[in-house]
């Protein structure tokens, strides 16, 4: 009986619909401390997530990052070796880059999603019992404190700063994927409050302010609704070291030599030989600035996008790394560093009117900045008719909080009367101050950039990647000077408010994205709204799929192949291809009877020809960070990770297994209808559950319909049934089918036994020993009183022989004072004959008060007495510790007990799911027939003609009329079809089409397409051929007498 996972579509009786939860999946929120500092150890606990049973490993994205389960030595109240619950000792390399890595949990229910784990240079500190004023937790500048805002509180910390220091107070929350909203507020001793912010960087606050006097001061940190707990995570960075807020130029441009040197200027604060930035002041605060070069060959090898921060799905499509300085006073933070497209140009003030528009020669990339309100930056540049540009404008995809407007017009001459004070006119004057007269047409408004993913498809929105960015493709429509303005749309001004306007030609290219995420989810009332995080998991037998994404450039749409470039053994995917203009696929991965337990990356890669080169892309991974529901307060988040993980789970076999019988794809004409034959696998003990399986809601392609397929318990066939409209698109589709609305048990910890059941073996044996042990150490406590006793004896005998002077001074009998007490101590007994505690000091204190040595003979027997009297203590001491430990034993015994059997006694929970079953390709064909020419290039010269003859191979039992056509004919001039059109009837099986060129017909090449109409199923469809027609000069004749014309001969003789 398959214990691990039963599946079943029709709840049994008696199921609860409280029951009916969502699936499990390992899921991790957030860990604490949230980073680490290099060349250091750190223990990090799992301090939020679900369904974390059974918690095996923490990994990390970088190879230096590693992690070993917490485990402490047996102690008295648990006799074993114990692992902490959801601890790892994490150890950072020194050669670990700066900067956010990537940290998953596996668990029974398989890999989490990734959160963010931030590797410093500074020593790190903990959070500890700071939530009052009186209570504010000491801390040094130059240290990171990891916290939370537990309970919607205020943490407290304060430190001493001397005077004329420059205090940097940076809180990370937003950008390492908190939920948090922090506030950070400044005060003195008092209390009185000194400087506070709220956003600053994104949605993290940021305090930099100069020490008046050596003084102490706190700081107050709380969430802006007052929220918390575990997901409410933050980094709290006090330095007075080096700091970047920006670089400008703030992209590189890729004109330029990989291994060239490239000079920045750095705006920051604390900078080493950095000079006042005359006039740039960020919240009234003055900047810094400093002169770098960089070797871009170093620097881009060493650092990439995600470096800096969490990168969201509006920005994961930007192309460019993260940049930091090292300096004498440490390292920076990472700032953003793209790449650019086309020559750099700055932008030169004023050009806050359209009379003073900044002329720029294109394609350039100019970098500007939103100085004011309302700054208004226009730009002119000439093109001539037909140019075509790529225009987009980066800042909110830079991490800015920006939300630019685009405007672009072309000068005419006509006069059109306008209003030029900040509106949008649809045409304007050059401006009053302009000599020219010239009047502008606007030809484009464009404001938010819609996705090249999210708009186009129904229930693919998952993938977030809306910016607030405009962008345009724009062809000039005649020879003219053209103006661009471009405006921040909302309050957020200054030099670090920057953007960059990029005007290129087109470059087509193209970028991948993989994603794994929750099934049948949608906007509207088209399907639930809950989107949340699923990992590419497979059981043995299973499947899953990964979907891929195809983010288009600058025109590109020729198809896209996708492979993953390495499986584990036992895990097989067929290799996809993105047909031209699609920008979706996915991939189908299937686990063998026989696959093994396994975690890790996989790659994903893609292949498309651009031109005449072969360009392959590895595919960038991106999950659902947070999960939420669309039109609700709580939306779903996207971001950027290292990397797509695969986990196979070896141990629990999927409980059916359902495969098309034949070999893929599975042809079908547009118009027809086609079943697909189905095998059906059933593990042991689940043959008489009803299966229910549909195509992927909102991934069947338009005019293919597809019905509920039934597999009724006990059958191991079934039928897949696809109707295809007249007007689906000809091309391989590639459809998901799940089991719909599954309800599958799963046992949440099915480890927990035997996990328990170790335990207490080992707890046993434990326990065992350690009754041995109390037994000995009670026989060792015997010995030590015997011992002690006997000392005693024969002290008492050494005292008797001693004369009587030195008896009547330390006299040990009952009539001596002294040696009374402590003879009665060493005699007496407690209740039933048990031996009475001896404290050692007690005795010792008495015989220290015999006479010297000198004056005694007994002095050695005394040493006797002493050293049994201290043996024994330490005997009783062993027992009594021995004694606890047999007693916690037993409590750990019994609260083992009591977990086993209540793993022995837990039942699976019903879930509902949605697991990928199978993949059907259907190779949708035009039409019943398909056309076969002898070339695809045929060549006609002047004044001939050409017969065309065309094959013809009848598909889908297929019998009718075929009527052959040419299209596009007419744009050979001279050259015509003897006759509009042919007819291939019945049973035929070729035509033939005579093509009549003219004496004058055009000369050159020209593609025109071979059509076949035809009517199948009551429909009229046509079948396409392209062809290339070659028309050629006619060579020249000799005339009809014979004889050559006296020039003719001359040539000729010549040769």
């Amino acid at each position: 009986m398959w214990s691990g996972l039963v599946v079943c579509l029709v709840a049994p009786l008696g199921l609860a619909e409280d029951d009916e939860k969502e699936y499990p999946i390992t899921r991790l929120h957030a860990v604490m401390p949230a980073g680490g500092q290099t060349g250091t150890d750190v223990d990090v606990v799992v301090t939020s997530g679900t369904h974390l049973q059974g918690l095996q490993k923490m990994v990390f994205s970088h190879p230096g990052i590693t992690a070993k389960a917490k485990v402490i030595k047996a102690e008295t109240k648990w006799p074993i070796p114990k692992r902490l619950d959801k601890t790892y000792t994490v150890s950072i390399a020194e050669d670990v880059p700066l900067g956010a890595h990537d940290v998953w949990v596996i668990g029974t229910h398989g890999i989490s999603n990734a959160r963010l784990f931030i590797v410093g240079a500074r020593e790190e500190h903990l959070e500890d019992n700071n939530q009052s004023f009186t209570n504010a937790q000491e801390i040094s500048v130059g240290t990171v404190v990891n916290g939370a805002s537990q309970n919607g509180g205020i943490d407290y910390y304060q430190f001493k700063a001397t005077k004329g220091q420059r205090i940097l107070i940076d809180c990370y929350a937003d950008r390492i994927g908190s939920r948090m909203d922090p506030t950070l507020i400044l005060c003195d001793e008092s209390g009185a409050e000194v400087i506070a912010n709220h956003d600053t960087n994104l949605r993290d606050p940021f305090i930099d302010f100069v020490v008046g006097a050596d003084a102490t001061y706190v700081i107050k940190i709380h969430d802006v609704g007052y929220l918390g707990g575990p997901q409410y995570f933050y980094r709290l960075n006090l330095s007075d070291g080096p700091y970047i807020d920006w670089v400008e130029p703030s992209a590189i441009s890729l004109t330029q030599e990989t291994s060239s040197t490239v000079d920045l200027m750095v705006y920051g604060r604390n900078l080493p030989g950095g000079t006042p930035a005359e006039g740039v002041l960020i919240h009234g605060v003055q900047l810094e600035q400093t002169a770098v070069s960089i070797d871009l060959s170093k620097e881009m090898d060493q650092t990439d996008i995600m470096r800096s921060r969490l990168v969201n799905g509006s920005e994961c499509l930007v192309d460019a790394m993260s940049y930091q300085l090292e300096t004498d006073g440490g390292w920076t933070n990472s700032v953003y560093l793209g790449f650019a497209s086309a020559p750099l140009v700055f932008e030169e003030e004023p050009n806050d009117q359209p009379s003073n528009a900044q002329a720029i020669e294109v394609p350039a990339e100019i970098q500007g900045n939103f100085d004011s309100l309302r700054d208004f930056d226009w730009f002119t540049f000439q093109a001539s008719k037909g140019d075509v540009y790529r225009i987009d404008l980066f800042s909110h995809r830079m991490g800015h909080s920006s939300d630019a407007f685009m405007l672009i017009q072309q000068l005419v001459e006509e006069e059109v009367v306008q209003d030029m004070q900040g509106q949008n006119p649809k045409s304007q004057k050059s401006g009053e101050d302009n000599q020219d007269e010239r009047l502008s047409k606007d030809l484009h408004e464009i404001d938010d950039l819609p996705s090249g993913l999210s708009r186009r498809f129904k229930y693919m929105t998952l993938f977030y990647t809306d910016s607030f960015d405009p962008g345009v493709d724009f062809t000039a429509p005649a020879d003219a000077s053209y103006r661009i303005m471009v405006r921040n749309q909302v309050s957020s001004p200054g030099r670090h408010a920057a953007y960059r306007l990029s005007i290129h030609e087109p470059q087509p290219d193209y970028r991948l994205i993989t994603q794994r995420h929750e099934l049948n989810w949608g906007p509207g009332n088209d399907g639930p709204n809950q989107c949340n995080y699923r990992p590419v998991q497979l059981h043995r037998g299973g499947a899953n799929m990964i979907d891929v994404y195809a983010v288009r450039r600058d025109g590109f749409e020729a198809s896209i192949d996708v492979w993953i470039e390495s499986l584990p053994e036992g895990v097989t995917c067929e290799a996809v291809t993105i047909q031209a203009g699609r920008n979706h696929t996915q991939l189908f991965l299937r686990a063998g009877e026989d696959a093994k337990q396994w975690s890790g990356p996989i790659v994903v890669k893609g292949k498309a020809r651009i031109g005449e080169i072969e360009v392959i892309r590895e595919a960038r991974a991106a999950e659902i960070h947070w999960d939420g529901s669309w039109g609700r307060k709580e939306w779903p988040v996207t971001r950027l990770v290292a990397a797509t993980m695969l986990h196979i789970d070896g141990e629990r076999p999927f409980p059916f297994r359902i495969q098309p019988v034949g070999t893929p794809p599975f042809s079908v004409s547009r118009a027809g209808k086609i079943e697909v034959p189905l095998e059906i696998t059933r593990r042991d003990g689940y043959e008489d559950y009803k299966l229910e399986i549909e195509v992927l809601r909102g991934h069947l392609p338009e005019h293919i319909k597809s019905e509920m397929i039934s597999v009724e318990k006990g059958k191991n066939t079934a039928v897949a049934t696809f109707e295809i409209g007249p007007e689906a698109d000809a091309e391989p589709h590639a459809l998901m089918l799940v089991a719909k609305e599954a309800s599958v048990s799963v046992m949440r910890d099915p480890g927990a036994a035997a996990e328990a059941r170790e335990a207490k073996i080992k707890i046993t044996q434990a326990l065992t020993e350690l009754t041995s042990a109390a037994a000995e150490a009670e026989e060792a406590e015997q010995r030590a009183h015997q011992n002690l006793e006997k000392a005693k004896a024969e002290h008492e005998q050494a005292v008797a022989e001693t004369s009587v002077q030195q008896v009547e001074k330390v006299s040990v009998d009952e009539s001596g004072e002294q040696g009374g007490q402590a003879t009665a101590t060493l005699e007496k007994k407690g209740p039933e004959g048990e031996f009475p505690a001896v404290n050692p000091a007690d005795v010792s204190a008495d015989l220290r008060e015999a006479p010297p040595a000198s004056d005694l003979p007994i002095s050695d027997s005394q040493a006797k007495v002493n050293a049994a009297v201290e043996a024994k203590a330490t005997a009783q001491q062993a027992v009594k510790e021995t004694k606890a430990k047999v007693e916690g034993a037993k409590e750990a015994l019994k609260q083992v007990q009591q977990s086993l059997e209540k793993a022995q006694d837990a039942k699976p929970k019903w879930f509902k799911f949605n697991p990928p079953v199978m993949q059907v390709v259907l190779e949708v064909k035009p039409g019943p027939v398909e056309l076969q020419v002898d070339s695809p290039k045929v060549s006609l010269r002047q004044g001939e003609s050409l017969d065309l003859v065309v094959g013809i191979e009848r598909l889908f039992d297929f019998e009718g009329d075929i009527q052959l056509k040419l299209d596009s004919l007419e744009q050979a001039k001279g050259v015509q079809l003897d006759g509009e059109s042919i007819t291939v009837s019945k049973g035929q099986k070729q035509g033939k089409l005579t093509i009549i060129a003219a004496e004058d017909a055009a000369v050159g090449e020209f593609p025109i397409t071979l059509k076949a109409h035809v009517k199948f199923n009551a429909h009229d469809l046509v079948v396409p051929q392209p062809i290339e027609l070659q028309v050629t000069d006619r060579s020249p004749e000799l005339p009809k007498d014979g004889q050559m014309a006296s020039n003719d001969r001359e040539t000729i003789s010549d040769e």
